[in-house]
């Protein structure tokens, strides 16, 4: 608004002068024509409207601005109408965990996601890091056009540009960036990484003396062996402390390589196709330098306690390379029946902290196979067995879980957890624990989400059967009916794909 009409409208047009001069030529006729308006104040006011519009229309545009360049064409065609309904609603909040499903179908479908629905797949996916490689073959040329476009994206970005840093990054930069810079160069020049964290390791925080030590794991090489061994592996936090084991094991120069594998090979033989222990009779105070503990547990011997430490000094990956034999062939061999319970115990415990596909099916088969004779407290290891079987093929998985023998709540916390497909075809006993849990009066301590993951395991042949069952139960429980949703909701989706 201009000073002479702002004035008109302080003063109020009962007391101001004369009507001002339009501010341009180009409102001259209707500056005229709002002069002899019978209503002063509603003049004033087109008049300040017909100002604002001038100015508006007559702005340059910016200085610089660069347009985005267009998306280019895709080549395939995208997912029928049809078959996103049920997507949407899972991204509204129904029935979430077959949204995995739903990825997995439509990826090998081939088809595209709409442009639309991009940004409500891409919010999803930044929550679920594993779904991100599915969702940029399914965003197409649009998904990369928004992920190039717009940095909230950028982990969708099918080719990432390495970042480059301020030559002072490591003295001045954000902590993030210290650490990524460093990182690179862990990878392309590790005798200079080492010499940084030698320099600047007191300095550090712990987080950051973990984060570093780790990434001499991942990057293995000479140049971090002093300082692993007199700064890493005598520091005060256990992860830091194991993250430098782990990297020292993997140097055969280090002191505590050299330490471990010979008390290893002290301890564990191959003798006529068994494996055998002779565990130390007295414990070595140089040992505590290492990181063994003398007090055994309450309970526990000290003979044994020494032994699990001693098996625990290399991850069960590495055995098979310390003893001159394969990995099948270690578990060819007998193992010690008066330390079975503890080799056991060891391998277990290993793999729950480090899965290998390849060591955890002889491993559990192991289990298995001695289940009735282990103490009560290795008959049933929930928890330990539920991260070793993350690591496994889902069918593996599925073949596993038919062997065991653990009890209904068990056995369901398993299958909702894991979520393998099967069917009654070819997992029977898997199927009748289905049946079992449907028909049984008893309550089992499975909540909703668990109920729509076992849901989401079940063959989509088998779905019509069960729903029969459940339709003939004499009462319906909340998380059977529960249950029974998400298998119709599946029905809702699973037609519409080929391949499911």
């Amino acid at each position: 608004m201009t000073s002479s009409l702002t004035s008109h409208a302080l003063l109020g047009t009962a007391r101001s002068g004369p009507w001002p001069d339009p501010p341009h030529e180009l409102l001259a006729q209707p500056w005229a024509a709002l002069a002899k308006a019978p209503d002063p104040a509603s003049a004033l006011l087109q008049a300040a409207a017909l100002e604002r519009t001038l100015l508006r229309s007559g702005q340059q545009p910016l200085a610089g601005a660069v347009l985005a360049d267009s998306c280019p064409p895709e080549t395939r065609d995208y997912l029928p109408e049809k078959t996103l309904t049920s997507a949407r609603r899972m991204l509204a909040g129904d029935y979430p965990e077959l949204l995995p499903e739903w990825l997995a179908l439509a990826t090998q479908s081939q088809l595209l996601l709409p442009p639309r629905l991009i940004p409500a797949f891409f919010q999803y996916g930044k929550g679920k890091k594993s779904t991100i490689p599915q969702l940029i073959a399914l965003a197409g040329q649009r998904g990369q056009w928004f992920a190039q476009e717009d940095e909230a994206w950028k982990a969708f970005r099918s080719k990432a540009p390495s970042k480059t840093f301020a030559d002072d990054v490591w003295d001045t930069g954000e902590n993030q960036d210290r650490l990524a810079w460093l990182e690179k160069l862990f990878a392309e020049n590790p005798e200079e990484a080492g010499q940084i964290v030698t320099n600047s390791w007191r300095s550090e925080t712990p987080d950051n003396r973990e984060v570093m030590t780790s990434f001499a794991y991942q990057y293995p090489h000479p140049a971090h062996l002093v300082w692993l061994e007199t700064q890493a592996f005598k520091e005060r936090r256990q992860s830091t402390r194991s993250w430098a084991a782990r990297a020292l094991l993997l140097n055969r120069e280090s002191n505590y390589y050299q330490f471990s594998s010979q008390l290893f090979l002290d301890t564990v033989r191959v003798e006529k196709k068994k494996l055998l222990f002779t565990p130390p009779e007295t414990f070595v105070s140089q040992w505590s330098d290492y990181g063994l503990i003398e007090k055994a547990p309450a309970g526990k011997g000290k003979k044994a306690h020494w032994l699990e430490q001693i098996l625990s000094l290399f991850p069960v990956t590495q055995w098979p390379q310390l003893l001159g034999i394969t990995a099948k062939e270690l578990y060819q061999l007998k193992p010690d029946p008066d330390w079975f319970n503890n080799l056991l115990a060891v391998w277990i415990e290993d793999l729950s902290r480090n899965p290998s596909p390849e060591h955890a099916l002889p491993i559990i088969t192991l289990w298995l196979k001695n289940l009735a004779s282990l103490p009560k407290n290795q008959r049933s290891p929930h928890l330990a067995l539920r991260n070793i079987l993350q690591a496994l093929k889902s069918s593996d998985q599925a073949d596993i879980l038919t062997q065991l023998t653990l009890d209904l709540n068990e056995m369901l916390s398993l299958l909702a957890t894991l979520a393998p497909p099967f069917s009654a075809k070819s997992h029977p006993a898997l199927h009748k624990v289905v049946l079992h849990f449907l028909q049984s009066k008893d309550r089992y301590l499975l909540d909703r989400p668990h109920a729509s993951r076992l849901a989401s395991a079940i063959a989509p042949e088998d779905i019509p059967a069960l729903l029969t069952t459940i339709s003939q139960l004499p009462e319906l429980p909340s998380i059977v009916e529960h249950f029974a949703l998400t298998l119709e909701f599946r029905q809702s989706y699973l037609p519409h794909f080929p391949n499911s």
